[in-house]
């Protein structure tokens, strides 16, 4: 499976070599639009509805930071890459997978990539479970419980003991209040 990608920097000199690196050393990554301005940064999503984006920071006389919201909202995963180290503390709280400092090494890009391959992947486990979980009472009187299997047994669970679920290792954990499943 190949996760669409866009890049955005005002420089097309870096837009071509982040695009050659991905080419190169990200196969996994399908590289479906490239940007130079905001504006077009939602053009792009509206229409690609990419999985991740590369995004500089100084985009012209804009920040980038003026549609991060918007690109959560639509559940992208943001790999900023920039020449300036101050917005790190910013980006990491606006939810960015990675920060990448130009000029960019191989392998710090080949990290940030896997770790939103790896949160992409996680995400569409726990949406899968979610449906499982909302259709498993689909005509049954009680609302109030799921079964769940667990360890080869069915276990009817009170959905208001769920605390959180957590996904690890291909294992979905359920936290209760009580204990984990």
């Amino acid at each position: 499976m190949k996760y669409k990608t866009i890049i955005v920097d005002d420089e097309i000199n870096n837009i071509e070599l982040i695009n050659l690196f991905i080419e190169k050393f990200c196969p996994e990554l399908l590289v479906i639009d490239k940007v130079q301005n905001i504006d077009d940064i939602i053009t792009s999503v509206e229409n690609q509805v990419p999985e991740i984006i590369f995004l500089d920071i100084k985009l012209n006389d804009r920040n980038s930071f003026e549609i991060v919201d918007y690109l959560l909202m639509k559940d992208v995963k943001i790999i900023f890459m920039t020449a300036y180290s101050e917005f790190a503390l910013k980006a990491f709280k606006a939810n960015a997978i990675d920060y990448l400092l130009k000029p960019i090494e191989i392998n710090e890009l080949i990290t940030a990539v896997n770790k939103a391959i790896l949160l992409i992947k996680e995400n569409k486990k726990l949406d899968k479970i979610t449906k499982v979980i909302q259709s498993s009472n689909l005509g049954q009187a009680d609302n109030d419980h799921i079964n769940i299997l667990s360890d080869d047994k069915m276990v009817l669970l009170k959905i208001s003991d769920i605390i959180y679920l957590e996904s690890k290792n291909k294992q979905v954990y359920i936290y209760c209040t009580n204990n984990e499943i």
